[in-house]
């Protein structure tokens, strides 16, 4: 769990080139390695639950994030869960488009659930989240 301060305050309050950019969650790059430029808008945190919204309506939902380290990339070392939801690219934003990979902490590893075409391989040993 993070500490006192709001998390999502001490995001937004990074200048924006610094947290946006490239995502990466637990080691796995969403598209190829730098092709994806996201551009936060808000970001919100209830106690439990870390939400980014990106300027494409795409979202980033972090449970338990552990806290925010900022160096040349925005990373969450630790999370128990890391939810990214975007709308398919080309395709209207409507529900059957919305995509989505959901990772979770589980029994010393982390799993992946997703309805895209692309599947994950993550790995514990990684950041929940990256922004480079």
């Amino acid at each position: 769990m993070t500490d006192e301060k709001n998390i999502a305050e001490r995001f937004m309050a990074l200048d924006p080139k610094v947290r946006g950019g490239c995502l990466r969650t637990f080691g796995c790059w969403f598209g190829r390695p730098m092709d994806n430029r996201h551009r936060s808008v808000s970001a919100s945190f209830d106690g439990v639950v870390l939400r980014i919204l990106f300027d494409d309506d795409e979202t980033l939902e972090v449970w338990n994030p552990s806290e925010l380290v900022v160096g040349e990339k925005v990373k969450i070392p630790k999370a128990s869960r890391v939810k990214w939801s975007w709308y398919f690219y080309g395709e209207p934003k409507t529900p059957e488009n919305l995509k989505y990979y959901d990772y979770r902490v589980e029994d010393g590893g982390v799993t992946s659930d997703t309805n895209s075409a692309w599947p994950a391989r993550p790995s514990i040993d990684e950041p929940a989240v990256e922004l480079a």
